[in-house]
């Protein structure tokens, strides 16, 4: 007997693959190019902005710049910015997405989690929520892609963009004390030449504290260095080994004296001791001088 089942079955499973294919697409971006489409936030390409700066831009497939940190620093909040194919670029409001049947969010997807952390900007107090901050955990590099969720797709996923976590700020490797003209004090590595001599209650001239960076040349933080060298966020720190025997003066602490990265000194009482320079970056050291003898005479 003929069976019309037989011939209707292969024509409804052709039409529903074909509805299913139509209503869902594996494609990373759905509505990337449909101007009718009312329901998805459109984008083909995406903008990370800080402040004034752009860090990293996505235009197809196209990437220039990356998120470049330090170790143990954060930055950010970056404004994530995305591009429609008509409109140019724009940055998601909860005004541009309240007309929307479904809520949008802003996520990030890190290649490697253990170089760089995320953190959104819904989770950041204050925060713009289409933003977003990373935070360098490990020197080395990665990279992320940045998405707009849709229910449970995305509607927008980015190619790979960059991310660099850089070693410590100052790579110093030796230091040298100058009054004047005069050169009281070079360390190189564990090497030291000279002592620094203070007198009994009387505050010395001005020092100023110089840095061996790895190539070989003396440097001074504020001055900047050629060879990129991020001096940002650096103190001078000086330690004395008896605290009791020479008062320390920084320069940001003396009337009139712009050199951050100078001292004077004071002796409280004769003797020897020894003193450390130590640039401190936030909450450490990125370079600990050894023990420089210092003399206290009369």
């Amino acid at each position: 007997m003929f069976n019309k089942f037989r011939l209707v079955t292969p024509l409804l499973l052709a039409c529903f693959a074909l509805f299913i294919i139509s209503g869902c697409s594996d494609d990373d971006n759905p509505a990337g190019s449909d101007p009718t489409d009312t329901d998805h936030l459109r984008a083909v390409g995406v903008m990370l902005i800080e402040g004034t700066d752009t860090l990293v831009t996505a235009d197809g497939t196209a990437v220039s710049g990356e998120i470049h940190i330090h170790h143990e620093e954060s930055v950010g909040p970056c404004m994530v910015w995305f591009l429609d194919p008509d409109s140019g670029w724009y940055h998601p409001t909860e005004e541009a997405t309240s007309s929307l049947d479904h809520d949008h969010e802003l996520a990030i997807e890190l290649t490697d989690p253990s170089i760089a952390s995320v953190e959104l900007g819904e989770e950041i107090h204050g925060a713009d929520p289409w933003s977003v901050s990373f935070t360098g955990l490990l020197e080395g590099e990665t990279s992320f892609r940045v998405k707009i969720i849709h229910v449970d797709h995305p509607d927008y996923t980015s190619p790979l963009l960059p991310l660099h976590v850089a070693e410590e700020h100052f790579a110093a490797v030796g230091v040298m004390l100058v009054q004047a003209t005069d050169t009281l004090v070079t360390v190189n590595g564990s090497q030291i030449s000279g002592q620094f001599p203070v007198l009994l209650d009387m505050e010395s001239s001005l020092t100023e504290v110089w840095f061996l960076d790895p190539d070989g040349d003396w440097v001074r933080p504020e001055e900047g260095h050629e060879d990129g060298l991020d001096h940002e966020g650096l103190e001078l720190a000086i330690e004395v080994e008896n605290s009791a025997m020479i008062t320390i003066i920084l320069g940001e602490d003396i009337p009139g004296n712009e050199d951050h990265w100078s001292f004077s000194a004071t002796g409280d009482a004769v003797g020897t001791t020894n003193i450390r320079i130590l640039a401190m970056h936030a909450d450490h050291s990125d370079y600990t001088s050894p023990w420089i003898p210092a003399e206290v005479t009369l």
